[in-house]
């Protein structure tokens, strides 16, 4: 029996309208947000009524038959490229097909026979349903391709690299994140097949280049590498008519070339959907916008809820329910200790408390501010020049020195900092150069509260080109300009753009910009 359950906590806030459908034994599922219908492979096919991925006509898209190839010991359909696309399915076409089959009792045009949302209004679901990159491209091809590598059936072909797997997880494993990246990188040896599809998302677009950059053979990179820029440009917040054109083109050289590098085998239905996947951009927006990443964690959410295998669906609905009446009756309560205690329990993110911030400049300070009695004589001069003050009257200015602060609703940690062992997000974009150098980390901050000043003590990188020549300018490689405390800059935290992706690989700095900050772990 379906169950439908509504969505809570941050869904609320992406999107107005939300309802999940959980069908065949929960394995499957279905979004439906306002127009748009997203769903995995299998679900499409049960809710079509149409063949299965790996059956004739089953692109929902257009008319491709596919080719029965050899795979391993057995057979599988695969759907090569072709210079003359396939006819596009129409709606009259659609029912044409669905009336064929009713009447002649077998499949026609990859439909078995007529479909529940055809009766939906507004509804042409070739049109309104969209691709999961979630299950299309992360845990579809890309996780194919990464075995493909490392798996031993595979120590013949040019693209097999597992003698190197060691190397890899040592880059790996050495790589800090940010924190907005909740899920750390861990290795590929024994673990590939238990990573989530978070994980290769951030192997995609930030670490599997400088990973496997001088391991994979450079037509295999280069191929790799218009996957990677492509679904960069495709998660951006804001999309333009150029990146989209860029995008169409990366995606046909990845789709024609992938027969002749993997084997034709590896051209299944999910490699095929990438010919449809810019009109589908340009009809629905951004791959995270209807990307099963966030019901997919509201799922969670709603599943920590059951702690038994009776009255699930009783449990789900008095889960929720006192949830909702917790948030109305927090609402009503006076201001205060009580109120604001039950607000972090019911966040979903923890929030710094605005007691322990001071207003800085264009930014929050977050405490504790320890006071600098002593300051370096080349950090006095570049603070004196900063203030335009005379040097010997920085003694009479009360100078702290913190370790993070909050802008733009994220915290920009430094060095200093005694919780950033594990992660990087120190690494920080400039909004302009200073010194030629727009890549800085943070040391430490230095806040003055009169005249109200919050300056960056950071090192210096300049951007030199990207790692893979023509592809992913995402991903570049950066040379140090100042290090050494005598040289450090100071950068006022107003021109603090953005976190960024720092990694050390083959004895060179990179980095990897995030495509937006919208879509989280």
């Amino acid at each position: 029996m379906n169950t439908f359950f509504p969505f809570v906590k941050e869904m609320r806030t992406l999107y107005n309208e939300g309802l999940s459908v959980e069908t065949i034994a929960g394995k499957q599922t279905i979004y439906i947000i306002t127009n748009t219908l997203t769903m995995d492979l299998q679900a499409q096919a049960c809710v079509f009524n149409m063949m299965q991925h790996n059956g004739l006509c089953a692109c929902i898209f257009c008319e491709e038959t596919g080719v029965v190839v050899k795979s391993g010991k057995g057979h599988t359909r695969s759907f090569p490229y072709r210079e003359i696309k396939p006819k596009a399915r129409t709606s009259e076409s659609i029912d044409a097909s669905v009336e064929q089959a009713v009447q002649q009792k077998k499949p026609v045009c990859g439909f078995h026979g007529r479909y529940i949302l055809k009766h939906l209004p507004w509804n042409e679901f070739h049109v309104n349903c969209t691709i999961d990159y979630m299950h299309g491209f992360l845990l579809g091809f890309l996780k194919r391709m990464m075995t493909l590598w490392i798996d031993g059936s595979s120590f013949e072909q040019p693209y097999f690299i597992g003698h190197k797997l060691k190397e890899i997880d040592k880059t790996l494993k050495n790589i800090k994140t940010p924190y907005i990246i909740h899920r750390t990188p861990r290795k590929i040896q024994n673990n590939l097949n238990h990573w989530k599809a978070s994980e290769f998302r951030s192997f995609l677009l930030y670490y599997g280049i400088p990973c496997v950059e001088g391991i994979l053979p450079n037509s295999y990179l280069e191929h790799f590498a218009c996957l990677v820029e492509a679904t960069f440009l495709l998660l951006q917040e804001k999309i333009t008519a150029k990146d989209l054109n860029r995008c169409k083109k990366l995606l046909d050289v990845f789709y024609k070339c992938m027969a002749p590098l993997y084997g034709e085998e590896t051209c299944g239905l999910n490699v095929h959907n990438l010919s449809h996947i810019v009109e589908c951009v340009e009809n629905w927006g951004p791959l995270w916008a209807y990307s099963c990443f966030s019901f997919d964690s509201c799922n969670g959410e709603i599943s920590k809820a059951i702690h038994g295998k009776g009255n699930v669906s009783g449990e789900v609905y008095w889960a929720v329910h006192s949830e909702k009446i917790l948030e109305n009756e927090i609402k009503s309560l006076p201001h205060g200790k009580a109120k604001v205690l039950l607000k972090e329990i019911m966040s979903s993110r923890n929030t710094p408390n605005n007691e322990n911030l001071e207003v800085g400049e264009q930014c929050y300070v977050m405490k504790p501010l320890v006071k600098m009695n002593i300051i370096p004589p080349s950090l006095a001069k570049e603070i004196s020049i900063h203030l335009k003050i005379e040097e010997d009257k920085l003694q009479r200015i009360d100078i702290f020195k913190a370790v993070k602060i909050q802008r733009n609703r994220f915290v920009f940690y430094s060095k200093q900092c005694g919780r950033v062992k594990q992660n990087n997000s120190y690494t920080v974009l400039l909004q302009q150069p200073i010194n030629r150098c727009d890549i800085v980390q943070v040391e430490y901050f230095i806040h003055i509260s009169s005249p109200r000043t919050t300056i960056g003590v950071c090192s210096g990188f300049q951007r030199v080109h990207s790692l893979v020549k023509g592809r992913a300018p995402h991903i570049q490689v950066l040379e140090l300009k100042s290090q050494e405390e005598d040289n450090f800059m100071l950068v006022p935290v107003s021109l603090f753009e953005e976190h960024i992706v720092y990694m050390e690989a083959s004895g060179r700095k990179i980095i990897a910009r995030f495509p937006n900050f919208i879509e989280r772990d």
